[in-house]
């Protein structure tokens, strides 16, 4: 440790390695061009050059003068001798062993000329460095004199190889945010990391006189990185994603290009930190895109001449290019953000990877002088084509991407390496999963004490969430699993006389109070609101890929989109702020006006909306005009779908038309689209088609994919989707509610039950999926939920499972719950499952707000007196039947706090 003086050993060995095992074969070139080797052939000899890097630290020592830290960092050299080069394209290996407790890289500092050296590259090793390295002259499978030689393991035995670190072209130095690192030493980190090393040329001494690790004129020229090492455990897990890809390139060609696709399946989000691209001498661009919901990546753009004529406009989004850079140019990590909070760094975008996201990498080279093809290969006469993508996130998350060398839109993902302790997860056992009812944050369990304020502290109470939130009728997890996001409707209820004939609401004026929550899931604490004066009835909530809050209101007939930061509203779709304070009627005519002189961008009691990356959107405008209207980045209207225009649709989806309309989403119509949720991983919306008691799957230029009948349990409220693939449970979910109606015969007890379509990770085809259910008795007048994956949270140590909020639109003066939460998963103990804080939260860093009382009083002091509609009675009753009244049945439901509510396989 660093208490002590310790000499370290750094070993320089004849050996070569791939980036990590599961790579090898990526890396490998065909075994056309691999040259046939006689096999008498006798072994490269095994010699290995000894070096010595002393870490000298102690209590009170100071940094080494070269190091920008305080005086607990610690440098730790990684050198070769330069004469080791005996040959063109050698690589040599040096391997050092980290500290016995924890500490974190937080600084590379490469010492090296292009001159020299071609590249370096870092490894991590759980274990020790592999016994079996070699030096590796003349290239490796390269087809240059010399032969060339295959890769062996960088770490011993079947250990995985994170690639940590990357150098080439003289890069500068690379520092990592401040408690952000990569993790060495202890039980969980690296114990020992390998350098590898690419010499260009034959060692020439006048070329290693600038920037080599040499001290003095007596010492042989030497080149190699010093890390420097941090005690303790960092803040974030810094990992990279690596990109690597075999191929072929024709000769006398301007531009060609090779591209590598993989989606990012895993549960917990990741922040892009730095990027670092490599290639030789015929490479000119590489750049990192993300598909825009799941599209864009596509080989051929499939056209339908049938379908495009009659109705639909083709979805065909432009990728969105989240870095770029010349490979010519120093192949250092270019920084795309300063830190955590993914503040900008200028001249850069910072950007997040979430669950679902596909990313595609392409490198572009120039073959024009070159006759013959050009392979990929270890020599610097060949090719390579890599990206390398630094990230951080709260566990360490190493992943690669040899995907398809076609770079179209398939099913290729990112392999991980496994985490420590853990084994490939199976295919989750539905009778073995329930769902538990998991109890708010117990304040005194988490601070150890229970202070005074939190007694008086209006805003959260032992045994529910936040009492000052009304109805909730819109539900969001953050992607990391840490806040949840709540649209509801704080004093004001949906009565039965709240709309009237027109589907105008009865109420004058907005909803006073913050209608829009972020709650904090440690302490159970609202963090941030707004919304005041803005709402007439709140209805549906989405988080979009940029964290923006979209919001529909069914009262005021508009989409309105948030700035999460501070609450400014950054647009209002389907009317104007004037129109918005003056007149409350939908700009849609409730009727069902789709006349050329119908305003098609206007809504009418719209209730959801699913947003893209690049800012396009799909709006459930569900009461009244039941389709789903699409939107491009501009908010532009660009086509609509689903409504029924004069029949009831339903008596035309007899068997015999089944089929034939089954691409026509126009003819088979919604009733009351009420949720709308995008698929990320398989370009797919999905529409809860509440009375029809169905799920819809639509292409996102609204073609009819399949359709998921529900009637044996309920209508359908609500749909969510799960892109998160590491507990076996991705999919998609639906929150459905027989109210009472005896044609549902599911024999539930609640009439409230929670739906699975799980995919086991394919391409949610019927061969791959398998359903479940749960009945879930506290629910009363169950309206919304939302889902994330088990991994993130501070959830992981409760074991295999997924988290849902359900929410509820109940009569809150009753003491009727409006936000439940609930585990999916094999077991759950709520005196021992807690929420763990992420690692170096406090509660001063996160202060929760304290004005409910002052919000409350300004509040308006009563409810308009709700008034009966006399126009379209049935049609009232059909679509806008108040959300407040239970079935009778629901009525005497027990609640359910942190036990096991039944399972239905």
């Amino acid at each position: 440790g660093a208490s002590r003086a310790r000499a370290v050993e750094v070993r320089v060995l004849r050996g070569q390695a791939s980036p990590w095992s599961r790579m090898r074969r990526a890396h490998a070139p065909p075994a056309a061009m691999r040259p046939r080797r006689a096999s008498r052939r006798s072994p490269w000899p095994s010699i290995a050059f000894v070096a010595f890097a002393a870490i000298f630290a102690s209590r009170g020592a100071a940094a080494s003068a070269d190091d920008d830290g305080g005086s607990s960092s610690i440098p730790v050299s990684l050198a070769t001798r330069d004469a080791v080069a005996t040959r063109a394209d050698t690589y040599t290996y040096t391997s050092v062993a980290m500290p016995d407790d924890d500490h974190y890289i937080h600084r590379f500092e490469p010492r090296a000329s292009a001159k020299v050296v071609h590249h370096m590259l870092l490894f991590g090793c759980k274990g020790d460095a592999s016994p079996t390295l070699r030096t590796r002259e003349g290239g490796m499978f390269s087809e240059n004199s010399g032969g060339g030689q295959p890769r062996g393991a960088v770490c011993a035995g079947s250990d995985p190889e994170p690639f940590i670190f990357g150098w080439g072209k003289d890069a500068p130095d690379l520092h990592l945010p401040d408690g952000i690192g990569f993790r060495v030493g202890g039980d969980f980190g690296f114990k020992t990391l390998v350098l590898e090393t690419h010499y260009l040329e034959k060692f020439a001494p006048n070329l290693s006189t600038n920037g080599t690790l040499a001290h003095d004129a007596n010492e042989d020229p030497m080149s190699g990185v010093t890390v420097h090492l941090r005690p303790g455990v960092p803040r974030r897990f810094m990992s990279v994603l690596a990109y690597a890809q075999g191929f072929v390139l024709p000769p006398k060609e301007r531009r060609t290009e090779v591209k590598t696709v993989c989606a990012y399946t895993d549960s917990a989000p990741l922040s892009a930190y730095a990027f670092r691209v490599h290639t030789h001498a015929l490479g000119v661009e590489v750049f990192l895109e993300k598909a825009v919901a799941g599209s864009g990546f596509e080989n051929k753009r499939s056209t339908d001449t049938r379908r495009e004529k009659d109705r639909a406009k083709p979805f065909h989004p432009k990728p969105i290019k989240l870095a770029s850079r010349d490979p010519q140019l120093p192949q250092l990590f270019e920084v795309v953000a300063s830190g955590e909070n993914g503040t900008e760094k200028e001249g850069s975008t910072s950007f997040a990877i979430a669950p679902g996201d596909a990313l595609r990498v392409t490198c572009v080279f120039d073959t024009s002088n070159r006759t013959s093809v050009t392979r990929a290969g270890w020599g610097h006469g060949d090719e390579m084509c890599n990206l390398y993508l630094m990230v951080h996130a709260e566990e360490p998350r190493y992943a690669s991407c040899t995907g398809s060398a076609s770079g179209g839109g398939g099913r290729s993902k990112f392999d991980f390496e496994s985490r420590v302790g853990q084994t490939k997860t199976t295919p989750v056992a539905a009778s073995a999963t329930g769902a538990f009812v998991v109890p708010p944050p117990q304040l005194d369990a988490l601070s150890g004490r229970r202070d005074r304020a939190f007694d008086s502290d209006l805003n959260v109470t032992d045994s529910s969430w936040p009492v000052s939130v009304g109805q909730v009728s819109g539900v969001a997890f953050e992607p990391d699993g840490r806040h949840v996001w709540v649209f509801h409707r704080g004093s004001r209820v949906w009565r039965g006389g709240s709309f009237d004939e027109n589907f105008s609401i009865t109420e004058t004026k907005p909803i006073a109070e913050h209608t829009i929550a972020r709650i904090c899931l440690t302490t159970g604490r609202i963090v941030k609101k707004f919304g005041a004066n803005e709402h007439y009835m709140p209805h549906g909530l989405t988080l979009a890929p940029n964290g923006d809050v979209w919001v529909t209101d069914v009262g005021a007939h508009v989409v309105i989109r948030y700035d999460a930061r501070d609450g400014s509203r950054l647009a209002t779709f389907g009317s104007n702020e004037n129109v918005l304070r003056k007149r409350l009627a939908p700009t849609r005519r409730a009727i069902g006006d789709f006349s050329a002189n119908a305003d098609p961008s206007g809504f009418c009691a719209p209730t959801d909306v699913a947003v893209a990356q690049d800012g396009s959107f799909w709006v459930s405008d569900g009461y009244c005009n039941d389709r789903v209207a699409r939107f491009d980045a501009n908010g532009a209207f660009v086509d609509e779908w689903g409504a029924a225009r004069g029949a009831n649709d339903a008596s035309r989806e007899s068997a015999v038309n089944a089929k034939k309309n089954a691409n026509d989403a126009s003819k088979r119509g919604f009733d009351v689209p009420h949720s709308i949720a995008l698929d990320f991983r398989r370009a797919r919306l999905l529409v809860a088609d509440r009375e029809r008691a169905r799920v819809t799957e639509h292409a996102l230029d609204g073609t009819m994919l399949e359709s998921h009948d529900f009637k044996e349990h309920g209508y359908v409220y609500h749909v969510a989707t799960l892109s998160a693939e590491d507990d076996g449970m991705s999919g998609f979910y639906a929150l459905t509610w027989s109210r009472g109606d005896s044609k549902f015969s599911s024999g539930s007890s609640s009439g409230v039950r929670l739906l699975a379509a799980w995919d086991d990770g394919g391409a949610g085809s019927k061969k791959t999926r398998r359903y479940a259910r749960w009945d879930l008795p506290f629910a009363k007048v169950p309206h919304a939920i939302d889902v994330v994956g088990g991994g993130v949270g501070g959830t992981r140590a409760w074991g295999r499972g997924v988290s849902l909020f359900v929410t509820e639109t109940g009569d809150r003066d009753a003491g009727d719950a409006s936000l439940h939460r609930v585990w999916l998963g094999e077991q759950f103990d709520a005196r021992s499952d807690t929420v763990a804080p992420a690692r170096g939260w406090t509660y001063e860093a996160e202060p929760a707000l304290y004005d409910e009382a002052a919000e409350a009083a300004e509040a308006s002091p009563a409810a308009t007196p709700p008034r009966a509609s006399e126009a379209n009675p049935e049609r009232r009753k059909k679509k806008m039947t108040p959300e407040t009244a239970p079935s009778p049945v629901l009525a005497t439901s027990p609640g359910v706090v942190g036990r096991l509510v039944r399972t239905v396989v």
